[in-house]
């Protein structure tokens, strides 16, 4: 009877356990944060910047994962890499071509990927140059209707502005 009462109480506590995370994340998503489950790279960048390893969900449109400036802004905020990051991260790291988006490798060896995702036109419903083009959202606004992306193709890196109201995919950064 005694190792019953044990093996409830632990699995009463682990469930009760479970319950709090789970209340934490759903607090900080009402808040407008995400909880941040994900791997970060050092590139070895001048300013210390790491880069997450995958692309950010959007759960709100689960066809595809691409946010409006608007969008990503209000969920990710100054996780969001600024345009000067995305610029230190053209001009520091070596960029290869996959065949569908880079391999980009810091100073110090290591690397992350960013797939050529397209974008997703709200205009026409649907996502345009998936394997050609990578577009990514910065934090960095340009004005009231476009804002700063990082971008590339198979022989292009660029920074650049964009309209708001695409859906672009989102990688976070982390200082």
């Amino acid at each position: 009877m005694k190792y019953l009462k044990t093996v409830f109480t632990l699995a009463f506590v682990a469930l009760l356990s479970a319950g709090m995370s789970s209340c934490k994340e759903d607090e900080e998503e009402q808040k407008g944060n995400t909880p941040d489950n994900g791997d970060y790279v050092d590139l070895g960048l001048s300013s210390g910047t790491k880069w997450k390893t995958t692309n950010e969900e959007n759960s709100a449109n689960a066809e595809h994962d691409y946010f409006t400036y608007d969008e990503a802004m209000s969920r990710f905020g100054d996780k969001l890499p600024s345009k000067d990051q995305c610029i230190e991260l053209i001009n520091e790291c070596e960029w290869t071509w996959t065949g569908s988006g880079y391999n980009i490798t810091g100073s110090n060896g290591k690397s992350i990927t960013m797939p050529a995702m397209g974008f997703y036109s709200y205009d026409y419903g649907n996502v345009n140059l998936y394997g050609k083009d990578g577009i990514y959202w910065s934090s960095t606004p340009y004005d009231e209707n476009r804002a700063w992306i990082i971008g590339f193709k198979a022989n292009n890196k660029y920074v650049d502005v964009q309209t708001r109201k695409n859906g672009y995919p989102v990688r976070l950064v982390k200082d």
